[in-house]
């Protein structure tokens, strides 16, 4: 039996199209699905709904779906009732809110250069550097691969009381000779 309506077994049709909060948030949604619908299996009427509908109305259809559930468990687990103004109302959020993030990540994004591994029998090495002169320290990284992009050594190094940023980065060079890589300096 239903808990929230008390009128029927909970199946899944029941929590999703007949118990009154989901009629109530497809109402609201003015989604009002046709009176086929209302007696087919669920599976068949939701692979029906994604093959008939436009993307958004999918869209719209998951979100609902996801909410009536949450809806349903909050009910049971916290006797948290929710009714379909206020489902419907957090599904419309919800989707303006993905609306906006999506208008939000710029549409055209720098490319920058990705790691590209050397030919042969070289070894490539990354490096780079921070620097905090409020608190005279530094942190530094080193990584070195191979052809096969396998990586052959990493170090990283937290270092204290440096004068400057010039003293740590020139240091840094004879840790790639510590670690046995013949170094040389290029950059920014």
């Amino acid at each position: 039996m239903c808990r929230r309506c008390q009128i029927r077994a909970e199946t899944i049709e029941h929590i999703f199209w007949e118990c009154p909060p989901a009629k109530d948030t497809w109402e609201q949604l003015h989604m009002v699905w046709a009176s086929s619908d209302d007696n087919s299996d669920f599976i068949v009427w939701l692979k029906n709904t994604f093959e008939s509908r436009s993307m958004a109305l999918c869209r719209m259809t998951v979100c609902a779906l996801w909410v009536l559930w949450t809806s349903r468990n909050k009910f049971i687990h916290e006797g948290e009732n929710q009714i379909g103004v206020q489902i419907a109302r957090f599904v419309q959020n919800f989707l303006k809110e993905l609306d906006d993030l999506k208008s939000a990540i710029p549409k055209r994004r720098i490319c920058v250069d990705r790691w590209t591994a050397l030919m042969g029998s070289r070894l490539k090495v990354n490096f780079d550097a921070a620097f905090n002169n409020h608190n005279k320290e530094s942190c530094s990284g080193l990584v070195i691969r191979n052809s096969k992009v396998e990586v052959i050594c990493c170090k990283t190094e937290m270092n204290l009381n440096i004068m400057s940023f010039f003293f740590r980065r020139s240091s840094s060079v004879s840790s790639g000779t510590e670690v046995g890589v013949t170094t040389w300096v290029e950059g920014d």
